[in-house]
């Protein structure tokens, strides 16, 4: 692997711990359920670390092969990058993937982590809700969204607010794709899960509703297809027995 087309600016053999105990408190307060995550990759070399979720999709391997295409990828909720990398890692070229997360936290700690800050990966913040001008730059950009453990975090309005932002990012272009997974529930509604407010958790119909009404505010049309998966890593997180992991492939239908 061409370390200059990865991104990764060192061996992959001499990524060092993060440094400080300020990076440790820093993160904890922005994002707890992710802190360990810090210690267990500053032990591994980055071919080693997961990638949460995103290579578990049904349709990872088609985005994979159109990301190494060229085809610009953004994920939402990137937290440290480690998905990005990994990426690379695989031969996606640094410059077509793109990182966005709430706070520059987690996207400092994950420079320090894997040590590439010359990385020609890009990662931006802002109100993803709310939308800022800052965004405008990324509209039409992208090919694929992926988002994973996400838009679980907000509720419906909430959701369809930050699902415009996904419509704009994305090309206006039958194929344009969003895929990922969040927290389910086989009786879609307000459940609090990993903040204060409560979130909404679809089932797949509930989720097309939703879609279908995006499309309709921005004259554009998505078919959702996914599946409900027993996951204990879930329902140990949500102490619901009816919490699901929704699977998610969202398509672009006609521009």
């Amino acid at each position: 692997m061409d370390k200059k087309m990865s991104g990764i600016s060192k061996p992959d053999t001499d990524i060092p711990k993060l440094s400080g105990e300020s990076k440790h408190t820093e993160a904890l307060a922005i994002a707890p359920e992710t802190v360990q995550l810090v210690w267990n990759y500053s032990k591994m070399s980055v071919t080693e670390i997961p990638d949460h979720w995103m290579d578990v999709s049904p349709v990872y391997k088609k985005m994979k092969a159109r990301m190494l295409k060229g085809e610009k990828l953004l994920e939402l909720g990137c937290g440290f990058g480690q998905n990005m990398r990994k990426l690379c890692v695989k031969g996606v070229a640094a410059e077509d993937l793109f990182g966005f997360y709430t706070d520059r936290i987690l996207i400092e700690a994950g420079y320090d982590l894997f040590v590439d800050r010359s990385t020609q990966m890009t990662f931006f913040t802002g109100d993803i809700v709310a939308g800022t001008f800052e965004f405008e730059r990324f509209h039409d950009k992208f090919n694929i969204v992926f988002a994973s453990m996400f838009f679980h975090l907000f509720d419906w309005t909430e959701q369809v607010a930050i699902a415009k932002q996904v419509v704009n990012f994305l090309r206006k272009q039958p194929g344009s794709m969003i895929f990922g997974q969040q927290i389910g529930h086989i009786k879609p509604g307000l459940y609090q899960v990993g903040r204060e407010s409560a979130g909404y958790a679809h089932n797949t119909a509930t989720l097309q509703q939703m879609w279908d009404f995006v499309g309709s505010e921005t004259k554009s049309t998505w078919h959702v297809q996914g599946i409900m998966e027993v996951n204990e890593n879930i329902a140990a997180l949500t102490q619901d027995d009816n919490t699901r992991c929704l699977r998610f492939w969202i398509r672009r239908l006609w521009k």
